[in-house]
C-alpha cells in the first residue's frame, strides 16, 4: 500500500514539474519574441539572462553577451565610470531605477540611445539576487531631436544675422522668441522678457500684430519703438486645424530712411525753389519786359495803321503764351503746399494749367478727402 502510495506521489510531481516546464517554455517564448529589450544583472553588474530582443539591441550573440559585464556595452567610458561607481550601486540599494539613460554600443561601432528601467530581486532576508531591466530604445527619437534641434539652430543662425527685428507672439500676445537684433533692442531698451507689447501706439488697433490676432491676416504698418520708427509686417502661425497658434512680427527700423527722405525732400524742394527763382528772375523778366515792348510796339504801329500791326499783335501773342509756359513751368518746380489740403490744391493747380496750355478739357474730381 506504502508503495502504490509513493508511486503516485511521484506521478503527481512528475506532472507537476511537466507543467511546470510547460509553462516555462511557454514563458520563455513569450520573453524572447517581445520587442522590449530584457537583461538581468547579477551582484556584479554581469549580464546572467536576456532575451532575443537585446541581442538585437546590441547585434551580439547569445555567446558574446552571457556573462559580460553591461559595463562592457556603454560607449562612453565616463559612461562606465559612472555605472560602476554610482548608478549600479545605487540601484541595489533602492532596488529600482526608472528613465536610466544610456548610450550603448552596437557591435557595429554605432551608437544606440536607450532608457532602462529596472527593479532589483532579493531574497526574503533581503539579500541581493539579481535585477530584472527593460530596455527601451530611443535612438530614432534622439536623433529625430538632435536633427530638429540643428534645423533650430540652423534657422536660429539665420535669423540673428539679419537685420530685422523678428518676434513670436503667442496667443496670450507674449513673446515666446525673438532672434538677436530683437533681443538686442529689447535689452537696451529695458523692455523685460515676454513683454506683452513692445509697440508704442496711441491705439492698439494701429499695430498690426493685434490686427493678425483679430482677422487672422497678415498685415502691415509703421509704429514707434522708443523712439525709433519700425516698417512692422506681422505674418499669422495657423495649426493644421486652422486655429491661430500665434504671429510672427517682422520689424525694420526705418529711423534714419525716413530722416534720409525728409532730408532728401527739403534739399530737392530747395533747389527748385532756387531754378524757380532764377528763372523767374533772369527769363521771366527778360519775357515780361519783351511783352511790354511788343505791346507798345503793335500800339504804335496800329495807330499809324501799318500793315505790320498785325505781324506785331502776334508777336504780343506769341510772347504771352511763353510767359504762360513760363509760368506753368514755376509752377511744375513749386513744392506741394503744406497742409491737409496740398494735394487737392496742388492737382487742381495742374489740372488748370493743362487747361489753359493745351487749350483742352480738363477736369479734377475729389469724391473725399485725401487724408
Amino acid at each position: 500500500m506504502n508503495i502504490l502510495a509513493g508511486f503516485s506521489h511521484e506521478g503527481l510531481l512528475q506532472d507537476r514539474y511537466n507543467n511546470l516546464l510547460i509553462s516555462h517554455e511557454r514563458y520563455r517564448a513569450m520573453f524572447d519574441n517581445i520587442p522590449l529589450a530584457y537583461m538581468s544583472m547579477d551582484e556584479n553588474a554581469a549580464i546572467i539572462d536576456f532575451n532575443n530582443a537585446f541581442s538585437e539591441l546590441t547585434g551580439y550573440s547569445y555567446e558574446e553577451v552571457y556573462r559580460k559585464p553591461f559595463a562592457f556595452f556603454l560607449y562612453d567610458k565616463k559612461d562606465v565610470e559612472y555605472h560602476i561607481n554610482v548608478t549600479f550601486p545605487r540601484f541595489k540599494r533602492k532596488g529600482l531605477s526608472r528613465n536610466q539613460p544610456w548610450k550603448l554600443k552596437h557591435k557595429s561601432g554605432r551608437e544606440i540611445y536607450v532608457i532602462v528601467h529596472g527593479n532589483v530581486r532579493y531574497d526574503n532576508d533581503g539579500h541581493f539576487i539579481q535585477t530584472h531591466c527593460l530596455i527601451v530604445d530611443v535612438t530614432e527619437q534622439r536623433l529625430a531631436r538632435e536633427e530638429c534641434q540643428r534645423a533650430e539652430s540652423k534657422a536660429q543662425l539665420i535669423l540673428d544675422v539679419i537685420s530685422e527685428r523678428v518676434t513670436f507672439h503667442d496667443r496670450a500676445h507674449h513673446i515666446l522668441w525673438a532672434n538677436k537684433n530683437a533681443r538686442s533692442n529689447a535689452t537696451n531698451a529695458g523692455i523685460p522678457t515676454q513683454q506683452s507689447c513692445v509697440n508704442e501706439q496711441d491705439s492698439c488697433d494701429k499695430c498690426p500684430v493685434n490686427r493678425v490676432f483679430k482677422d487672422s491676416k497678415a498685415a502691415f504698418g509703421e509704429v514707434q519703438v522708443q523712439g525709433r520708427l519700425l516698417q512692422v509686417s506681422a505674418y499669422p502661425v495657423v495649426e493644421d486645424n486652422g486655429e491661430l497658434s500665434g504671429v510672427v512680427q517682422v520689424a525694420r527700423d526705418i529711423t534714419e530712411q525716413r530722416n534720409l527722405e525728409i532730408e532728401l525732400l527739403r534739399l530737392s524742394t530747395n533747389e527748385r525753389r532756387r531754378i524757380g527763382g532764377d528763372l523767374h528772375d533772369g527769363v521771366g523778366q527778360e519775357l515780361t519786359g519783351l511783352s511790354f515792348l511788343a505791346s507798345a510796339m503793335a500800339n504804335q504801329l496800329q495807330g499809324r495803321g501799318d500793315p505790320l500791326s498785325e505781324l506785331a499783335d502776334k508777336i504780343v501773342e506769341t510772347v504771352g503764351r511763353a510767359r504762360q509756359r513760363m509760368y506753368n513751368v514755376l509752377q511744375g518746380l513749386s513744392h506741394v503746399p503744406e497742409g491737409p489740403d496740398g494735394l487737392t490744391k496742388a492737382l487742381s493747380s495742374l489740372q488748370q494749367s493743362v487747361q489753359d496750355l493745351y487749350d483742352i478739357d480738363c477736369y479734377f474730381q475729389q469724391p473725399r478727402h485725401i487724408a
